[in-house]
């Protein structure tokens, strides 16, 4: 069984004119021209090799995993023919052939390249999949990053989401801007019948999102008997987006003073959403519009509102005290963290006894930005470490804990993909010693690993 739409044939160039025509007549399918190309690679390999892949540039194919949108650049228009396998650019331990690099590429290039992990063990190829941290495919992710790449999330919605609104007016707020609201307006776009399509209050006026929440006699009435004083007569013609990109971003536009801005929004929602009720009362229960009673009403709900966002409302707990904890006689204890800066990071390892005694601090920079990647090759550098100096029993403590639970667990899908062939080498270089912890601490139980990293990236400095 064939697919014949997307199947095709092609003749030799000594083909005679009349086979072409009755084989022609016989399969119909398309014929495919001798250049024709597949996934920009060509289908027809003839002899002349060069000149059939003289359309493939590896220059133009962001191959760098850490950094998937970067393309290598090369260090001159020559360097493009030494080009070849990943392999090609390592040594024989498995680290990058500097010298070829230096050659090769230019300088931004040799730093993303530099960032990929590299192991001496012998690894099988694989695929990842760099929409997600721990590399694996799934259909969800791959419907979500298509969908997402085709939305610009708009000023307005970063505010909205970033505010500090109880989560009922959130609500309301992202209805009215998703045009959600049962306006008369809303209703008629979704091909509903309605009895009535103007306004309540008697204005004359089609119910609009626009005109019932700004322009209606009552909307103005509101808004202008707030403490700005606003006046919505020259933003006539702005459609609703327009009006709440004003309301997120007034300064400059609106009466308001930069030092208003967070009460003047959480006074806006209280103020769309009283108008909103205004308008189903009068229609569900008869009620006529009081300006007196509604500002009354909307300064109590303000108040409460501001209260509601207060951080003092609560007691704040106390948090305890996390101390260092001193290892098992006979165990040392490393404690590692990472420091990232301008692209790079710093790995810090601190060595103790059962004493607390400090036996030995590593600072070791690492070419790397990814947070996990760090953080596990930290772990590493502890157990090199500990190799060097003929330790066999290991507590090795970090505050990175999605590592600690990948070493545990045997999961390594539970940290980034990345620190994947890391956590190898970790599992692999366990075996070398007697005995082998791993913990996960809080930051303050890390606390001179911590400084230590931190320091020494600020003064660019490493060594044990």
């Amino acid at each position: 069984m064939a697919n014949l739409a997307k199947s095709g044939y092609f003749f030799s160039k000594n083909t005679h004119s009349r086979i072409k025509v009755g084989i022609k007549k016989i399969v119909r399918m398309n014929e495919l021209p001798l250049d024709s190309k597949y996934m920009e690679n060509p289908l027809f390999i003839g002899r002349n090799r060069s000149k059939a892949y003289k359309d493939l540039k590896n220059k133009e194919d962001p191959w760098i995993p850490l950094n998937s949108l970067f393309k290598p650049i090369p260090s001159s228009d020559a360097a493009t023919n030494e080009w070849g396998m990943l392999s090609s650019l390592q040594t024989l331990d498995g680290d990058w052939d500097m010298r070829k690099l230096l050659r090769l590429f230019n300088r931004r290039t040799i730093d993303n390249i530099n960032k990929i992990p590299c192991t001496n063990r012998n690894l099988k190829d694989k695929f990842i999949w760099i929409g997600n941290s721990n590399g694996c495919f799934s259909v969800k992710l791959a419907y979500k990053l298509e969908f997402e790449k085709n939305i610009t999330e708009s000023p307005w919605w970063k505010h909205l989401w970033s505010s500090k609104l109880h989560e009922r007016l959130n609500f309301f707020m992202w209805r009215l801007a998703s045009k959600g609201l049962s306006t008369a307006s809303n209703l008629m776009a979704c091909n509903l019948q309605i009895d009535t399509t103007d306004c309540i209050h008697g204005c004359g006026c089609l119910e609009t999102d626009c005109h019932i929440f700004f322009h209606c006699q009552v909307a103005k009435a509101v808004w202008f008997a707030t403490p700005w004083g606003i006046k919505w007569d020259y933003f006539v013609s702005n459609s609703l987006k327009e009006k709440l990109n004003i309301l997120a971003n007034p300064i400059g536009v609106l009466p308001i003073d930069s030092a208003d801005k967070e009460d003047f929004f959480l006074c806006v929602a209280i103020v769309l959403d009283q108008l909103w009720k205004i308008k189903n009362s009068t229609i569900f229960e008869n009620k006529l519009f009081s300006l007196g009673s509604t500002m009354d009403w909307l300064k109590v709900r303000f108040r409460e509102a501001k209260y509601a966002a207060s951080p003092y409302i609560t007691p704040l707990a106390i948090p305890s005290i996390q101390k260092w904890h001193k290892p098992p006689p006979h165990f040392i204890k490393l404690n590692t963290d990472a420091a990232i800066r301008d692209g790079t990071s710093m790995i810090g390892v601190v060595a103790r006894d059962h004493l607390g005694e400090v036996l030995k601090i590593r600072a070791v920079s690492f070419p790397s930005d990814n947070p996990e990647l760090a953080e596990a090759y930290g772990i590493f550098q502890g157990l090199l470490l500990a190799s060097k100096e003929g330790w066999t029993k290991l507590v090795c403590e970090s505050d990175a804990k999605n590592i600690i639970s990948s070493l545990n667990g045997s999961n390594l899908q539970l940290s980034h993909w990345a620190a994947e062939e890391v956590l190898k080498d970790i599992l692999l270089m366990q075996g070398l010693f007697q005995d082998v912890v791993f913990v996960w601490a809080p930051r303050n139980s890390n606390f001179l690993a911590h400084f230590v990293c931190n320091w020494c990236i600020r003064i660019c400095i490493s060594g044990t």
